[in-house]
Parts: structure tokens; C-alpha cells; sequence
């Protein structure tokens, strides 16, 4: 799977929307982030797009592009925008354009001015958005700012997009897998416990690029798992580890043999494990070469989601649906899609004007 997304409060919309993917499908998605930005609807705020490794020339620059945002109305700019940057301006103390040179936390400085043109601009109903992309070329002393901001981000009125193009993603920590692991050999722990402790420690390894350890631990939760819904868990956490590991033929058998435990199962099957198990039926098809079956996939799995009220995860499907509609010679609608789920995640309704 190529999407992660990790939200760090309970607020309607995601604080951090962690998108985990190559270079070329990350670039639509910025695009529309632009659009978003461009049209009013959120004041999108962009890091630079290289670093040389001074983390508050870094920062200075990021909290810059928010008075550039605000800067130069014309006709075109919503009206909304104009009043924002009159009233935003007008706010005594806060620095249109912070140095954070020779702050000895710059990233937590940073988190709280953000924080405070957020409060100064929330009147407006226009929130603000930062994106930050990270790359092969990005320093650890970025990386690390990154991964602060991300913790620290739900405290504040902000919301954070990360586009991560590297293989090990900017969460990948495997002291959490091996603490889930200990956790799950308590001895005290019930069977059924353990086994989904094990299962949650699989996904996390996998995730960190630990394969081998991941598929280890989805065969000591098989050994666990009871007739029912325990076996289609083990056959969906299968199917993730594997097609991780990149072996899609496999990665398909295990979602498909999900599928079919879940219709002989007697018990009533929670609707978003069988949204996961189409989910990754779609993942498999878009990477077999089979983009039509892999769109109708997501859409039905976008659709089970939603049914069951878990909005949050119909965010990355509709994101690799819009790049397999984008594929297939339909970017218009490959556009939307992505732009739909951006506002969801974001918390923005289509109508604003």
C-alpha cells in the first residue's frame, strides 16, 4: 500500500495527512493543494522545496509563504482573502514575516506562530494548511522538524500534508514494533488480544520495510486466530505485509481468501475490514496492470467506507482511485477525486466561495 495516513487529534478534519508515494503521483495532488490555495479555500502554506540544512532559514521561509498568500489582491482574489490579509496585518505582535535565527527551539517557535495567525484568521473560516514535501534529498535536520511538526501539529489550529516521495517514510520507527511485539508475549493477555496485538505489531514492521519480521507475525497470529473473524483479520494484515513486501500474486490470495471467509462467516463482520480486503484487492489490480478493475475496486471500497461512517479512510482510496482514473487517460475525473478527498481531509466544503 502506498499511502499512510496518521491523524493526531480528534478534531472533524485530519491534523496530519501523511501521503506515502512516488514523485509522479504526488505532483497532481500538490496541484490541487495549489488550487485549493488559489481559489480561497484554504490559505496553503508551502515549504521550500530544498533545504541546505539551516533549519530556521527553513522555517523563516515556510511561515513566509503565508504573507505571500495574502499579498497582492486583485480583482480575482475572493473577497474573503482581501479582508484576511487587511485584518491579518492589523494583528499587533504577530510578525508578517518571522526569523526564527538564533531560537533555540525554532520548530516549537515556528508551531506557535503559525498557530496564532491561525487563530487571527479563523474568523474568516478560511483555514490554514501546511505541505511539506520530503525527498531523497531532504536533511535529517528537516526530517526531524518534520516529524516534530507532525506531533505537534494537533495542538494548534493548523492542519499538516506531508507528500513523501522516500522509501522509509518519515514515521517509519521500529522501536514501536518491537514495544507492540513484547506487548503482545505478555503471558497474562488472552489469546484473541494477543493475536491482534500481533497483528497491529505486523503492520508497523511491514510499514518500516521489516518484512520478514512482519510475515513472522502474522503466522504467530494465525496460530491464535479462531474460526471467524479472527481468520479474515489474519488473511487481511497477510495481504498487507505481502504486498508491502511486493509480492502481489500472494498479497491477492490472502485479500481474496479474506473475501471468502467473510461470506461463510456466520458472525456479523464489521463493514470496514471488508472495505480493507477490497481495498487491497484494488491495490493488487493497479499493480498487476489491470487499471479498470482496479477503479471499480476503489470506488466500491471508497463506497464501504463511507457507509460505515469512517470517512477518514475513504481519503487515500479516493486519492489512488483519481491516479488510476488519471492513468487511464481520464485526468479530469482523476482530478476530482483527488480534490474531493482533500476537502475531506481538510475539512473544506466544495461550495465555499
Amino acid at each position: 500500500m502506498s499511502h499512510e495516513i496518521r491523524a493526531f487529534s480528534s478534531r472533524p478534519c485530519l491534523s496530519v495527512l501523511n501521503l506515502v508515494r512516488p514523485i509522479e503521483q504526488l505532483d497532481p495532488i500538490e496541484e490541487v493543494l495549489a488550487d485549493l490555495g488559489a481559489e480561497g479555500q484554504a490559505h496553503v502554506l508551502f515549504a521550500p522545496d530544498t533545504d541546505d540544512g539551516a533549519l530556521h532559514t527553513y522555517l523563516g521561509a515556510w511561515a513566509a509563504d503565508l504573507d505571500g498568500t495574502l499579498t497582492g489582491p486583485s480583482s480575482e482574489t475572493p473577497h474573503r482573502r482581501r479582508w484576511a490579509r487587511t485584518w491579518m496585518h492589523g494583528a499587533p505582535g504577530l510578525e508578517r514575516r518571522p526569523s526564527f535565527d538564533g531560537d533555540p527551539d525554532p520548530v516549537a517557535s515556528f508551531l506557535r506562530w503559525v498557530d496564532a495567525a491561525a487563530e487571527r484568521l479563523e474568523g474568516f473560516a478560511i483555514p490554514v494548511v501546511l505541505v511539506a514535501s520530503v525527498h531523497d534529498a531532504t536533511t535529517s535536520t528537516t526530517r526531524d522538524a518534520l516529524r516534530r511538526c507532525a506531533c505537534g501539529i494537533g495542538a494548534t489550529r493548523t492542519q499538516l500534508v506531508l507528500l513523501d516521495s522516500t522509501k522509509t517514510s518519515l514515521f517509519a520507527d521500529r522501536s514501536i514494533s518491537i514495544a507492540l511485539s513484547r506487548a503482545a508475549e505478555q503471558p497474562a493477555l488472552p489469546a484473541p488480544e494477543r493475536m491482534r496485538r500481533l497483528l497491529d505489531a505486523s503492520e508497523v514492521a511491514s510499514f518500516c520495510g521489516r518484512h520478514a519480521e512482519a510475515m513472522e507475525l502474522v503466522a504467530k497470529a494465525r496460530k491464535l486466530a479462531k474460526p471467524g473473524i479472527d481468520e479474515i483479520l489474519v488473511a487481511l494484515h497477510s495481504g498487507h505485509a505481502l504486498l508491502r513486501a511486493g509480492d502481489v500474486l500472494l498479497a491477492a490470495s490472502a485479500y481474496d481468501r479474506g473475501l471468502e471467509l467473510e461470506l461463510l462467516c456466520k458472525e456479523e463482520i464489521p463493514v470496514t475490514i471488508v472495505a480493507s480486503l477490497v481495498v487491497g484487492m484494488a491495490d493488487c489490480e493497479a499493480r498487476s496492470g489491470a487499471p479498470i478493475e482496479a477503479e471499480e475496486l476503489y470506488q466500491l471500497g471508497t463506497d464501504l467506507y463511507r457507509q460505515a461512517g469512517d470517512a477518514a479512510s475513504s481519503i487515500p482510496v479516493e486519492i489512488d482511485r483519481g491516479e488510476i482514473l488519471r492513468r487511464i487517460g481520464r485526468a479530469a475525473d482523476g482530478k476530482r477525486c483527488v480534490r474531493a478527498a482533500l476537502e475531506t481531509a481538510l475539512g473544506l466544503r466544495a461550495d465555499r466561495t
